[in-house]
This record gives structure tokens, sequence and C-alpha cells, in this order.
């Protein structure tokens, strides 16, 4: 014990001091020699500031699911979309390619045996026959000035997953009842090519 009666551990409160209207009342003692009277945020009108380390509520996941869900379809869609493009387009150079290859062998025929040899005839693409695709090509002339202009026309339909690229929906490579779609009198699909022939 010390000169005043107490241990070390306990702490010496001098009664004999006159206490500060502030440490009386129970206040917050100030940091420093100047006097800090606390004040209360009005602002809040005593509804607690959300913490940081508060948790999403329910209706927040709710609603970021939904756009996540969103989003996610989205997405799915335009991937769908463009696989189906790329096929098409792997279908429809080496079609397109054949085609070509075709009218540069029709221009090296004579004139006169071009009607008799190739009017309403059918060919096929090894390349998509290579692939397993099932598909059909015909060949079409018309006479547009006899013994002097002919139009050939080439036309090549195929079966891509669940549908037909053409109007041959049975891919037998003739122009059935009900297949002509516009009705203009011929087969269409989008891997086609006319060309005029005159005669030399």
């Amino acid at each position: 014990m010390n000169k005043k009666g107490f241990t070390p551990l306990e702490k010496f409160i001098d009664f004999k001091r006159r206490l500060s209207p502030l440490e009386a009342d129970g206040g917050i003692k100030p940091l420093s020699g100047h006097s800090v009277s606390p004040v209360r945020d009005k602002s809040l009108n005593g509804v607690r500031k959300r913490s940081s380390l508060t948790g999403f509520t329910l209706v927040e996941i709710i609603i970021a699911t939904m756009i996540m869900v969103v989003a996610i379809t989205g997405t799915l869609q335009i991937f769908c979309n463009l696989m189906n493009v790329s096929e098409n387009n792997d279908n429809f150079v080496p079609a397109m390619n054949e085609i070509q290859g075709k009218m540069d062998e029709i221009r090296n025929v004579p004139f006169d045996d071009i009607a008799a040899k190739y009017n309403n005839t059918n060919f096929s693409v090894d390349i998509l026959t290579n692939r397993g695709v099932t598909h059909s090509g015909l060949i079409s002339v018309a006479v547009l000035e006899p013994d002097f202009l002919l139009e050939v026309r080439a036309v090549i339909c195929w079966r891509q997953r669940n549908r037909v690229i053409g109007e041959d929906t049975n891919l037998n490579g003739v122009l059935d009842a009900g297949e002509d779609k516009n009705n203009n009198g011929q087969m269409d699909s989008p891997c086609a090519l006319s060309t005029a022939i005159l005669f030399r």
C-alpha cells in the first residue's frame, strides 16, 4: 500500500477535487484540454446507418438472379445463332463454288448442245457428300431467244439441322407440287446462280 492507503492496482480517486459538470453527469471525458460536447446526427432520424458488412437482402438477390438469367439466355441465343451461321457458311461456300464450276463447264459446250445436255439435270457437291450433308443440285436452261440467247440457272438445296435450305423440301432435285413457295415457276435457294449465254 502507498501512503494514501491504496494498493498500486487500485485507482486513487480524489474526492476533494471538484468535478466538472460533464464528469458529474457521467458524460464523455474529453481527450484534450478543450471541452467537447457530443452532437447527435439529426439527419438519421434515429435510423442506424447500414454497415458495410451487412449482407444482401432477399430482394436484391432475386433481382440479381433475374438479371443473370436474362444475360445468360441472351448469350446462349447469340451463341446458337452464330453456330447456325457458321454451319450455313460451311455449306454455302463449297456449294457456290460447285455452281460456278458448272457454269464454266457449260460455257465451254457448243451453244446448240447446251439445252439438250443440261436442261433439268441434277448434280451433287462432292464436299457436301463427304460431310454427309443431304443436298440436291438442279440445272435449268431457258431459251430466251431461239438460236441466239439462253439463260442457264443452277440451284443447290441442302438439309441443315432440322430445316432445308431452299425450296426442294424433299431434296429430290425436282420442283414438286407445293414446293414453289413464291409461285415463280422455278426452284429457289440462297445458293443459286443464273447466267446468260450468247451464241458464238
